[in-house]
């Protein structure tokens, strides 16, 4: 249930007491993540509108609010615009400007996190809402907004299977905040959007737990929804359309306890009563939120007819719902087109149309294979990993600054007392300080690397989960089965033949569904092999940059297949201290580091031709980075051998496999 609303439903409410006007702006902001982006069509507003605007802020045509109100109303109308963060560069300057600005700090987030869902980058979106609620903490009078939580959850899944312990996971984690909510619209006000989220958390919960048949859980769930809504009822604060929004919600959880009950005449009579409360409220006043709530209310109603084996209404229902996809034809439904051919396809099997529902059902493949090369990539570019990088590094180089800021006045101070000695600290620190940006250099690209091959090891079972999550297998199992009982059944030859080609071709596609399966696994291990080779690389080269050192690098994929990611990532840890180590001691010009299997062991051997140093740990006190190492190797039950002069030094790890 994330369609239910768009931007326009936040548009319409006054200034609530006790919120001040910005701070009211930024709420609207976070409505639009909340109903996600795939439920409405999304018209990009022309360059000329955003150069317009910027043109008249710049001749002081403008103030500077007028011109932050006014980006966010056209960034609203420009989520899938790919330059819209460049686009708010002026806006992102002038609310950090003043403090009196800071709403729109907050506001700033809450725009990057819905241009991420536009565009299918999840893992932006739960980045920027973080940075969002921290900006949220800031105000006066902060209540928990709740919405990262919901949307983990669905990017988790809508469905009843997917990701379940997860799900259920941060539905416990926010459970006591959600108890105590009634008790806080009691005692002060509360931001209809916490409301509205509360309410959808607890019905996705509850669609869960009522597949898990945990009748106790799902009426619990209901009464705090019901508890919750009777007070949403008793606020002024709240207008008529927010009123009808979150009983639409509870009309949804309403339904789940009908369900684990078993009750099917209260079922069919909550799904009646939803669809005939939403029929009124389009003819009141018609918006995307509710087309995308009626969808849902449809899908359920087409589910409960072909789980009673109600043949002619499920396609009564299914008619309803095509003509409105159909009238929406410039609407993205994405991951909704998978359910929708796939309703199609159940229903053309059992009115025994099955040439028809094969192929309706390949349609449905080709689009599940889309969404999941769109939601893979995600993972494939480490999103959510790169955007705290990139905050990381901005705040470095910030620190940096301001650490140069200082050094300058300590060198004035120094020239004036002396000449000569200022001239020495500022060389020396000159090169402590080339030594440390290389290192922190260093740290930062392992801390990606070992993200990115983190990511890309647990690809395999995401790609087979999602695979799993939308059911291909088991629908044509049922295909598969369904024929082979036509075929016992049928007298006439003909008939037979062709059931018999039908047969054969779903069993074959079945076939090919699992060879597809295969594939992934076998190329997943060959990219997360290649993935750690290319980050000792990217390690070492960009330790060791340009033209001073010699550097020869050979890794044994082979040998790599029988260690575990774990132990993958302490040897780029490895890698990454023992290069460190050679920055800051060894001045050495020519590099080894060597990765292969010997004697049912894997060695990692790295050899310098440095000045060598102290192995002795009670006289080398200084550094923690041998220790590290030591440690590391202790960990995977390895030895650690260093042989070491004014020559050279040899690191030789050997961990058991």
């Amino acid at each position: 249930m994330q369609e239910y609303c768009s931007v326009s439903t936040f548009r319409d409410e006054t200034c609530r007491p006790g919120f001040i006007n910005g701070k009211q702006a930024i709420l609207f902001l976070i409505g639009f993540l909340l109903w996600g982006i795939d439920g409405f069509g999304q018209k990009n507003t022309p360059a000329r509108e955003w150069e317009s605007l910027l043109s008249d802020y710049v001749s002081k045509s403008v103030h500077d609010t007028v011109y932050l109100r006014k980006v966010e109303v056209l960034a609203g109308q420009s989520l899938k615009e790919p330059q819209l963060k460049q686009r708010l560069a002026t806006f992102r300057k002038i609310a950090w400007s003043k403090e009196s600005y800071h709403p729109y700090r907050a506001s700033y987030y809450g725009i990057l996190a819905n241009h991420s869902i536009a565009i299918h980058q999840e893992g932006f979106s739960i980045y920027y809402l973080q940075k969002q609620e921290e900006e949220l903490k800031k105000s006066v009078g902060y209540v928990n907004s709740l919405s990262e939580p919901r949307l983990l959850l669905a990017i988790y899944g809508r469905d009843e299977q997917s990701n379940i312990d997860k799900r259920l996971g941060i539905f416990q984690d926010n459970l006591p905040f959600l108890k105590s909510l009634p008790g806080l619209l009691k005692k002060q006000q509360v931001h209809y959007l916490t409301c509205f989220n509360a309410m959808t958390i607890l019905n996705h919960a509850a669609q869960i737990y009522a597949k898990k048949e945990d009748s106790l859980k799902v009426l619990a769930i209901c009464n705090l929804s019901e508890g919750i809504f009777r007070e949403i009822e008793k606020d002024a604060g709240f207008n008529k359309i927010r009123r009808q929004q979150c009983r639409l919600l509870l009309y949804m959880t309403e339904h789940a306890r009908a369900k684990v009950l078993k009750d099917t005449r209260q079922q069919w009579t909550v799904l009646h009563d939803a669809e005939t409360f939403v029929r009124a409220m389009q003819t009141e006043s018609p918006s995307a939120w509710l087309r995308a709530f009626e969808r849902a209310v449809l899908t359920k109603m087409i589910d409960f007819n072909i789980k009673q084996n109600q043949t002619d209404s499920s396609r009564y229902y299914f008619n309803i719902l095509k003509k409105q996809v159909a009238s929406d034809s410039k609407n993205s439904f994405g991951d909704g087109a998978t359910k929708y051919l796939l309703y199609s396809s159940i229903l053309s099997a059992k009115e025994n149309n099955y040439r028809s529902a094969y192929d309706t059902l390949l349609k449905a493949y080709e689009i599940n294979d889309s969404i999941i090369a769109t939601k893979t990539a995600d993972i494939h570019n480490n999103m959510y990993a790169n955007m705290v990088a990139e905050q990381r590094t901005e705040q470095l180089v910030t620190a940096e600054i301001e650490k140069g800021n200082r050094n300058i006045v300590i060198f004035v101070i120094s020239t004036l007392l002396i000449i000569a000695v200022a001239s020495f600290i500022l060389r020396q620190k000159a090169r402590d300080a080339k030594m440390k940006r290389q290192i922190e250099y260093l740290n930062n690209t392992t801390q990606i690397q070992i993200a990115e091959l983190e990511a890309k090891a647990n690809t395999v079972q995401k790609k087979l989960g999602m695979e799993l999550h939308d059911g291909i297998s088991g629908n044509l199992v049922h295909i598969c089965n369904h024929l082979a009982t036509e075929l016992m059944g049928e007298v006439d030859p003909e008939k037979r033949d062709r059931l018999q080609q039908l047969s054969d071709l779903a069993k074959k596609t079945y076939i090919a569904t699992r060879e597809k399966s295969h594939e992934w696994y076998t190329q997943g291990t060959e990219d997360e092999l290649d993935a750690f080779s290319k980050s000792v690389e990217k390690i070492v080269s960009n330790a060791l940059a340009g033209d001073n050192y010699e550097k020869q690098i050979e890794v044994d994929h082979l040998s790599l297949e029988k260690v575990s990611p774990l132990t993958r990532v302490h040897l780029l840890r490895i890698i990454q201290e023992a290069m460190a180590n050679i920055i800051k001691h060894a001045r050495a010009s020519k590099i080894k580091l060597f990765i292969y299997e010997e004697d049912h062991s894997l060695t990692l051997q790295i050899t310098d031709d440095g000045r060598g140093f102290d192995t002795n740990p009670k006289t080398n006190t200084k550094g923690v980075g041998l220790q590290s190492i030591r440690n590391r190797i202790q960990e995977m039950n390895g030895s650690l051998d260093i042989v070491t002069s004014p020559k050279g030094t040899e690191l030789l790890c050997i961990i058991p496999i």
